[in-house]
């Protein structure tokens, strides 16, 4: 009956749509698709929407007809890339702006197309490459930016599940990885810390043989084309470096005016001319130390200025004159009027132009040589050649330098870091820079290592590029030993582990039957968190561990990890929950998990947690003190080595099925010891349904399940951890023998329920604790 009413209303809507574009204008089908995706973009709406997608689809040959493209809103393909997809092909135009495919990445909805069409349009393709490769690398998708941890392999599984998505990851692999073998170390760099999320046996499974390539790099050779390309510290000025050295390098500015250059750096300045260094000056604010860094320089009129503002306004005084205070505007104090100002020579001797080969830089002696097709001209402030090479060495207006390898065309690599953009000259000065050092440059071109005694900061620029090619070397290397790394269980994303730890703390409300909402994404942060917790153990460092708020409190799990265990080995848990739960016991039975305890300490507010202490979580705090989760090693714990035993176990023999019979002969009626021997895994549920898999395994109803979930879930969250990790057998294997530990379990119950009696009887009178009446399902 609903199959046919939603077939009637399709046929409904075509027969509307139909009416109206033939007395529609030309435009006004990609006006309405326009207006709708703009409120779309404006109210954040994240969900696909099938009428949205039949509309376009139905409107589809008319766009074709009319010729009006459809236009992204803000010019951005973010939302609704069905909608784009299914236009072009079927032929009609689109504006195509910039792509974004995190919020369609994250909509589980129907109605996904495989974007096929987007991925291989000429006007889309490359941006849409760029977009497929953001994935990999976004934190949201339980990527690690640094490039420490590789992606997790459900998110890489899921990306190339999408055939649009998976060739342009293997297109932008394959461009990245083709020319690996010819380009400098910078640019080999920046291609293998892009491909360090796919250092993983995930990753080799879907790019192996790309990946091959970088396992494959001669980094040597690398080297030795970067030193042949040319090194920035091969050229100088002297009198500049010597005025730069007189400054405080982390606050120099500069300031010129041709035929001057100043710099300073808010207490001193130094001016110079072509011929060298004119004169060294005081610059900063009178009588006022502590403000040094506010005032500023001008050149005016061939003289240096030196001006800041306080509360009276500006101020100024020339720096020849420092004792003569004006206040700015002032037309008696004699600021000069500037002549036009001349480009300096530095500037004049070379120009870019563009020809049929694309464009060149000719220079004043009548030479060209062509401009890499990464170089954007129109940032270009300044070009020099390198001593004996035809390498190109360009600067940007604002200072930025790159290098450009002739050979390849890409960027050698870019700006020296020890001085920042300051470091070298304004480009049009720099007709005034010579080789420091040309014996050690004509060994460079050579490929030969120059020796001992070049030219200190020459031989620090070789000792650099070499230190980040052994920094290269060690990357490229973990590209080669990924096949051995054992890998995260693909459901241990944040989500399961949160369910799979539900009732254990008050962070472990489940989510059952609640897919991630559109616009949201499926963390993998926990791990993340296990990950970085475990190495500041390993190093033996304190600190804080936080700043992870949507982590659920796995370390309140830790004295009882049987708990856990337990959950995860009985086959009424779900995959998924079980696939995380094993994750987490991998990571925690890690040598340096198996001798960490967590405990609740109280410290003075604002003092430093105790050494060697992991601060989890903080409490709270009262006047003077703070109260927190502290974790810290100790021996380690023997009883730990079982529960990796166990997870071994799991793998080998999948879970352990129920046997009603373990809930017999226990003080609490057999449906409750039911519920809590199969984990009491629902307990906390907000959501009363339980997959069916349960009830059948089981023999409970729905109903019965229910109302002793809800017992147990009075139990205190330490209580719980105590029972399961009591029925926990010591030998793992006998769980699929003989099943939990029932005697335990029944001393752990009774023991807890004489001391909760004892606890509530009024002092002075006896209590006995009775074992609860036994009652049927």
């Amino acid at each position: 009956m609903g199959a046919r009413r939603e077939t009637a209303a399709r046929g409904t809507l075509a027969a509307r749509v139909d009416e109206r574009a033939r007395a529609a204008a030309p435009g006004d089908a990609a006006r309405l698709i326009n207006r709708i995706l703009a409120r779309r973009a404006d109210a954040h709406a994240g969900a696909r929407s099938p009428v949205l997608l039949e509309l376009a689809g139905l409107l589809a040959g008319r766009l074709r007809a009319d010729g009006v493209p459809v236009v992204p809103p803000h010019r951005s393909m973010s939302r609704d890339l069905d909608v784009y997809d299914l236009l072009l092909a079927a032929g009609a135009p689109v504006d195509p702006g910039t792509v974004d495919l995190v919020a369609w990445f994250a909509d589980d909805t129907p109605g996904r197309r495989d974007l096929r069409a987007l991925a291989s349009h000429p006007a889309v393709r490359d941006r849409f490459r760029e977009a497929a490769f953001a994935l990999l690398t976004r934190r949201d998708f339980g990527a690690d930016p640094s490039g420490r941890r590789p992606l997790h392999p459900l998110v890489l599984a899921r990306a190339m599940s999408v055939p649009g998505v998976a060739a342009a990851l293997r297109a932008e692999v394959e461009s990245s990885t083709a020319r690996l073998g010819e380009l400098p170390i910078g640019p080999i760099a920046e291609v293998v810390g892009r491909l360090a999320p796919l250092r993983s046996a995930a990753g080799r499974a879907a790019f192996g043989p790309l990946l091959d390539r970088v396992a494959g790099l001669d980094v040597a050779a690398a080297l030795g084309r970067t030193l042949r390309a040319g090194l920035a510290e091969e050229l100088v000025w002297p009198a500049y470096e010597q005025a730069y050295a007189e400054l405080d390098p982390s606050r120099v500015r500069r300031v010129g005016r041709w035929p001057l250059l100043a710099l300073y750096d808010g207490t001193s300045a130094v001016v110079l001319t072509p011929d060298g260094i004119a004169g060294r000056y005081a610059a900063g604010v009178p009588g006022q130390p502590e403000a040094a860094g506010t005032a500023l320089c001008e050149l005016r009129a061939g003289r240096l200025l030196v001006t800041w503002y306080d509360q009276d306004g500006g101020h100024g005084y020339w720096a020849d004159r420092p004792e003569t205070v004006f206040p700015l505007g002032d037309s008696d104090a004699g600021t000069l009027p500037d002549p036009p100002e001349q480009p300096p020579p530095g500037v004049r001797d070379w120009a870019v132009a563009q020809t049929a080969h694309g464009p060149v830089v000719r220079t004043s002696d009548g030479r060209e040589l062509p401009l890499p097709p990464d170089a954007d001209v129109a940032e270009i402030a300044g070009v020099l050649r390198l001593p004996g090479t035809d390498v190109l060495f360009t600067a940007t207006p604002i200072g930025t330098v790159t290098i450009w390898d002739p050979l390849t065309g890409t960027a050698a690599h870019g700006e020296p870091e020890a001085g920042g953009p300051m470091w070298l000259p304004p480009a049009g000065w720099w007709h005034l820079m010579r080789p420091r050092d040309p014996a050690a440059s004509a060994m460079l071109r050579a490929g030969t290592a120059p020796p001992a005694h070049t030219d200190r900061v020459l031989a620090g620029a070789v000792h650099r590029v070499t230190a980040e090619a052994a920094r290269l070397a060690a990357e490229t290397n973990r590209f080669t030993t990924v096949a051995g790394t054992p890998e995260a269980a693909p459901g241990a994303h944040d989500l399961h582990v949160t369910n799979g730890l539900s009732g254990f703390s008050s962070a472990g409300r489940p989510r059952y039957r609640t897919a991630a909402a559109p616009g949201t994404l499926p963390g993998y942060r926990t791990l993340e968190h296990l990950a970085h917790v475990r190495d500041l153990l390993r190093a033996g460092q304190g600190g804080t561990a936080g700043g992870w708020p949507d982590v659920p409190l796995w370390w309140r799990v830790l004295p009882t990890l049987g708990a856990a265990g337990l959950r995860a080995a009985m086959a009424t848990t779900p995959e998924p929950v079980r696939e995380a739960l094993a994750a987490l016991l991998t990571e925690l039975t890690t040598p340096e998990f198996a001798r960490a305890r967590a405990v609740t300490v109280e410290i003075d507010h604002g003092a430093d947690a105790p050494a060697g202490g992991i601060v989890l979580e903080r409490l709270g705090s009262t006047p003077g003190r703070e109260t927190i989760v502290l974790l810290t090693a100790e021996e380690p714990d023997a009883g730990y080595g079982p529960l990796r035993r166990l997870v071994e176990l799991l793998a080998d023999r999948g879970p352990v099925r129920w046997d009603p019979g373990w809930a017999l002969h226990l003080p609490m009626p057999p449906a409750t010891a039911t519920v809590l021997l199969t984990g009491a895994l629902y307990v906390a549920a907000d959501d009363p349904a339980v997959p069916p898999g349960f009830l059948s395994a089981t023999g409970l109803t729905a109903r019965r399940e229910r109302a002793e979930a809800r017992k147990l879930a009075r139990l205190p969250a330490d209580r719980l951890r105590r029972l399961l990790h009591a029925a926990m057998p010591t030998d793992p294997e006998r769980l699929w023998h003989s099943g939990p530990d029932t005697a335990a379990l029944a001393a752990a119950w009774l023991d807890d329920t004489r001391h909760r009696t004892a606890a509530s009887v009024p002092e002075g009178r006896a209590a006995a604790a009775t074992p609860a009446r036994r009652s049927g399902r």
